[in-house]
């Protein structure tokens, strides 16, 4: 076979994977770990390696296939080994490479969207381009589908009750890929609406469509990159367009402009603010992004970087900094953030200032590139302010999300289109192939090495990982006992990234395991020593992560082993000294334990961490009741709830029982009553407190209330009244 018919097949299939990746978002394994995550990025990774291993075999045949030098493809290289070096340099740099199931970024990921930017300057000329970009825009015709049929109610919302996420289970990852779809589709619009082309209005809908699909996802921070993208567009065909442009251009921005003045003055009436879209609108203001929990994220962020400024933290790391720099007016938030939910201040932890300014250059070098009239001749004014609209659109989504797979996907197709405008072309097929390796023996040595390299690494970065993540799905939804053992067992012994989750889910399933009566004590032990051997491990790997130690913890304080779950729970909270969480984990170890002096010390420290939290409020009054402090604990709940008002907390319950405080306990239960009048086992409860309280009479009475209200349960009820009348306690 030639080296011209090679080069020809080989660049036919890389084409053809390349032309797999529009599909991508319609990926969903229900047999894989987060489902909407994983298989997407395996099945982008295993695409993108073969599809790169063909490259590296073209280019042997032809050297013409390598990138052109640019700007941009500079930016991007210097971008990727800035990050590269700090994923190596930081905290966990197991992790900054290899992330986790929910994520699946890190330094592997990197690499790969890297070779998917290269693999499309080197191989894509115009004419694929075009096809490139409407396979994209046609594919997403089936994800207007699936978001239609979610608005209708005949396909399940994934992430919540009303805001689309179709086939990415997220919202505002399906919010980002509609950004793109509208800008691309306005591009393909206009440049057939000066054809006269009929196609034209195929865009024009594919575009419509997806701003009404990026509206119905009410990701506010994707529409306000929209809305600012359209403007910015708009101005610059003010400024520079000819008289009908200009005319056009500004009637967009006023008609924005009103739009939005019109929504400010209606934003209060009740059936906006009750809506479930246009109600998150209505409720946009400066105020409220300053008192979102993710600007105190941002602020955490900020703290991290002061602390390692040049070069970051590293990759997946951004928990280290989370827990290190706590707020404690988060408390009514996820415990556990893993990114700052601001793509620059997200650079700026994973690769320090060095990190982020090579990510601006990026975007610096893509604009610039854009309005380099020299080398962008067959760019329209249109084209360039669409394509300079859709970098800021997407620039200003980023103040408010984190990126994912699909985005970088949009992104990197965009500024290697642009590079490829700009003069860093992929070779004319009227060149002809210059060989990048002359003697034939060595080609034959090379292909072999490029052949086994991505078999091992297909193996290893994809076949392994989903192996381990099935056999965990497997462990999760065993039946018997045994095959969990052995499914956890076997999913851990493929030691991928996955093994974290694993050892976590291990954990989970050991302490649900300990609660259950069916299960004898042998197989409970086995699996607590199971799930401790295993966490200890992983807390040997990342010393620095609290969440593995408050895992270990709840783990030993499950299981009875006090003084080794406050061992755990001390040491997390070092790691994280102002989250209230880590600390509640502590008191209820130090109370079980019967220290109440040492509980008292760190629930007053953890209330005065944030006096508005009333969790810590209710812990902090019920170790002063298990320190016999009782005036004080109701003074402390009257502040909040009032002089003399019954507060219902079981935690309240147990700790006047563990203090004979009984007649407190009676005035709670008459309080549940009150509220739940036909609730029979309160009766019960009542019963017994009153039996505690030595109120014979009024504990049978209650007993015989429990039976009108539950007729099955009278014959037990005889047994504890003739129990009670004969003077015994039953």
């Amino acid at each position: 076979m030639s080296n011209i018919s090679t080069e020809k097949l080989l660049k036919n299939a890389i084409i053809g994977g390349l032309f797999l990746i529009p599909f991508l978002p319609f990926i969903v394994s229900g047999s894989l770990f987060f489902p909407f995550i994983t298989g997407k990025n395996f099945a982008f990774r295993i695409i993108i390696e073969i599809v790169f291993a063909l490259w590296l075999a073209l280019i042997i045949f032809d050297r013409n296939y390598l990138p052109k030098k640019s700007d941009i493809i500079i930016s991007v290289l210097s971008f990727v080994g800035i990050i590269a070096l700090a994923d190596f340099l930081g905290v966990n740099s197991f992790k900054s490479f290899w992330s986790n199931y929910e994520r699946m970024e890190g330094l592997v990921s990197l690499l790969h969207v890297l070779a998917y930017f290269i693999l499309l300057v080197s191989v894509f000329n115009e004419k694929i381009w075009k096809y490139f970009f409407n396979t994209i825009l046609v594919s997403g015709i089936g994800l207007y589908a699936v978001g239609t049929l979610q608005l209708m109610g005949k396909v399940a919302i994934h992430q919540s009750g009303t805001r689309l996420d179709a086939t990415f289970g997220n919202s505002s990852y399906f919010a980002v890929y509609m950004l793109f779809l509208a800008f691309l589709g306005a591009l393909f619009f206009f440049r057939n609406k000066i054809e006269n082309n009929f196609y034209s209005w195929f865009y024009g809908f594919v575009s419509l469509f997806a701003v009404f699909m990026l509206a119905q996802t009410a990701t506010r921070g994707t529409a306000i990159g929209l809305v600012m993208g359209v403007i910015v567009s708009s101005a610059i065909l003010v400024w520079q367009g000819d008289e009908t442009q200009k005319k056009i251009a500004k009637y967009i921005i006023g008609g924005i402009a009103g739009v939005i003045l019109l929504f400010f003055f209606v934003k209060e009436i009740p059936a906006i603010k009750s809506h479930p879209i246009l109600g998150r609108f209505a409720e946009l203001s400066v105020t409220s992004i300053m008192n979102q929990p993710r600007y105190m994220v941002w602020n955490m962020a900020y703290q991290g970087f002061k602390e390692r400024p040049i070069l970051g933290w590293g990759q997946e790391n951004f928990n280290v900094v989370f827990n290190k720099n706590y707020e404690p007016k988060m408390y009514s938030q996820e415990p556990w953030f893993d990114r700052a939910h601001n793509v620059f201040f997200d650079w700026l932890i994973a690769g320090g200032i060095l990190g982020l300014l090579s990510y601006l250059s990026i975007f610096f070098f893509s604009i610039r590139a854009i309005w380099n009239n020299k080398k962008t001749k067959k760019l329209s004014l249109l084209d360039r302010s669409i394509l300079t609209g859709l970098l800021t659109g997407y620039f200003i989504h980023n103040f408010f999300v984190f990126d994912n797979l699909l985005s970088y996907v949009m992104f990197f197709a965009v500024i290697a289109y642009i590079c490829h405008e700009s003069g860093g072309i992929a070779v004319k097929s009227k060149e002809k192939p210059v060989s990048l390796i002359k003697d034939e023996l060595w080609v034959y040595v090379a292909v072999s090495v490029i052949i086994v390299s991505v078999s091992m690494c297909l193996y290893f970065v994809n076949i392994k990982p989903i192996m381990a993540s099935r056999t965990l799905i497997k462990a999760l939804s065993s039946r018997t006992i045994n095959e969990t053992s052995d499914y956890f067992k076997k999913a851990i012994s493929y030691n991928t990234f996955g093994t974290t989750e694993s050892r976590e889910q291990l954990v989970q399933r050991s302490m649900s395991i300990s609660r259950s009566s069916e299960i004898d004590a042998t197989t409970k032990q086995s699996f607590f020593l199971l799930a401790r051997e295993e966490m200890n491990k992983q807390i040997e790997l990342f010393p620095s992560d609290a969440r593995y130690r408050v895992f270990q913890g709840a783990l030993y304080s499950t299981y009875g082993f006090l003084d080794d779950a406050i061992r755990e729970f001390v040491s997390a909270n070092e790691l994280s000294p102002r989250k209230q969480n880590i600390m509640f984990e502590l008191v209820s170890a130090l109370l079980n334990k019967g220290d109440y002096a040492n509980a008292l010390v760190i629930a007053e420290k953890t209330f005065r961490l944030e006096e508005t939290y009333i969790d810590a409020r209710k812990i902090y009054a019920v170790t002063l009741i298990y320190n016999k402090e009782f005036n004080k604990a109701e003074e402390l709940l009257a502040e909040v709830y009032g002089e003399g008002v019954i507060v219902v907390d079981d935690r309240i319950i147990n700790a006047y029982a563990a203090t004979k405080q009984y007649k407190k306990i009676i005035e709670i239960w008459k309080k549940r009553i009150e509220s739940e009048p036909t609730n029979a086992q309160y009766h019960v409860y009542l019963s017994a407190s009153y039996l505690a309280d030595g109120q014979r009479t009024n504990s049978i009475s209650e007993l015989r209330k429990a039976v009108e209200l539950n007729p099955p349960f009278a014959p037990q009820a005889e047994i504890y009244i003739k129990e009670i009348k004969a003077g015994r306690n039953p």
